[in-house]
């Protein structure tokens, strides 16, 4: 009962201290979590971006290794979201977090604090759960300092010892993230490349080998966009690609969803990029560079779902479906004609006629070709042309939301 009560006490503690947890962003990603338990026996990676960004389950081969990274978390969020996170009893647990903190000025002494109580609530939660405590990963960028860094990690690998579980010292086999651009464009965030290390390093504890094909891992770095939809664009060519994958495509409404555990099928896969709302960020053309980069299989089934910062946008609308029509016909090209599922963009707050009107001209696109399936999600997602409660936290989706999506995309992709 002590036990129960300090928690408590720390969970309002950390409610306290860590507000900046309420970002839009976040909390979208943890309603998604509130209502999509892991599987008993499952593997479950937790974390900040580092973790979010990565495709954990096709890199390891197993729809039982879920992802609960959230992009920005800090320990105190963490801890505040950590059933949720945890579910009903993973066979394994991997964490890492705190980078974040220390940006932000928090002491490791204080971190460390936090990390223990994290653990502990995860052993009361599940007492048979391996947790493995992954140490910070170096890195210069903003208010990060590689010397406090180590101070941390002395830290935590004392909490992970005076707790029973497992300390995986990954910092020195990753340096490479402050020096080498192979390794990370922002001395922050990782590459395909610092992925296929991190995974070679814990496979043995996974318990599955990695599946990243390491001739394809320097592919599509080189991309014009910002580092972090750089470094996301490169994941995907060493991933394994087969005939029956179902490739979904877009922008923060799909890299937001684990489409794999959505809709019970490791052959969903996810390959969208973007972080927030997409109100300003051209998402067609990120969307394009994804679409060159990634392998899609002869028979590979492809959905698409893109264009909301373009349509919130000013730019014309005649130009927009200008350049949707082209990714169109480059999906088409490069699958070999196999179905496209293109899904209408879901509607905002308040009324936005350029989406129904967008939404219209999808469904005549589906029209030419018998390739090009047209999934309404607006009609099933909106009243009165605004977002239907549950179903959104302002305009993004909530979890009720994606469960929503996905039983509508289980029912027309076929």
């Amino acid at each position: 009962m002590r036990m129960k009560h300090l928690i408590v006490i720390s969970l309002l503690l950390s409610s306290l201290v860590y507000c900046r947890a309420d970002e839009p962003f976040r909390v979208h990603r943890y309603s998604l979590f509130a209502q999509l338990p892991p599987a008993p026996h499952s593997t479950v990676f937790i974390g900040n971006s580092i973790t979010d960004m990565f495709p954990w389950n096709e890199a390891f081969g197993s729809l039982a290794v879920c992802n609960r990274g959230v992009s920005g978390a800090l320990s105190g969020e963490i801890l505040l979201h950590i059933d949720d996170l945890v579910g009903d009893s993973p066979e394994r647990c991997f964490l890492m977090i705190g980078t974040n903190d220390l940006q932000l000025g928090v002491e490791p002494v204080r971190l460390a604090s936090t990390v223990d109580s994290i653990i502990l609530r995860i052993q009361s939660l599940s007492p048979s759960t391996e947790i493995y405590l992954q140490s910070i990963l170096p890195s210069t960028n903003g208010k990060r300092r590689v010397d406090q860094e180590k101070d941390a990690n002395r830290l935590l690998a004392r909490v992970a010892a005076s707790r029973g579980v497992v300390f995986v010292d990954l910092f020195n086999d990753m340096m490479s993230i402050v020096s080498d651009t192979a390794y990370s464009l922002d001395k922050l965030h990782l590459t395909a490349c610092a992925y296929a290390e991190w995974c070679r390093r814990i496979e043995a504890l996974v318990g599955a080998s990695s599946r990243m094909e390491p001739s394809l891992l320097q592919t599509a770095t080189s991309s014009a966009f910002g580092n972090s939809h750089r470094m996301r664009i490169s994941y995907f060519p060493p991933m394994p690609c087969e005939n029956d994958d179902i490739l979904f495509f877009g922008d923060e409404l799909v890299k937001g969803g684990e489409w794999a555990e959505l809709m019970g099928n490791p052959h969903w896969k996810n390959r969208g990029t973007g972080w927030g709302y997409d109100g300003q960020e051209d998402n067609l053309a990120i969307c394009d560079a994804i679409v060159s980069a990634s392998p899609i299989p002869n028979g590979a089934r492809v959905v698409l779902y893109t264009g909301v910062g373009n349509i919130n946008g000013a730019e014309p609308l005649a130009q927009v479906e200008e350049r949707y029509q082209g990714l169109v016909d480059k999906i088409l090209q490069k699958n070999g004609a196999a179905d496209l599922y293109v899904v209408s963009l879901l509607p905002t707050q308040e009324p936005n006629p350029r989406i129904k009107q967008f939404n219209r001209w999808l469904r005549e696109l589906s029209r030419t070709n018998a390739a090009i399936h047209y999934v309404d999600a607006f009609s099933a997602l909106s009243s009165k042309d605004k977002c239907l409660p549950p179903f959104f936290m302002g305009n993004y989706l909530s979890g009720e939301g994606y469960l929503r999506l996905a039983s509508l995309l289980r029912q027309e992709v076929r």
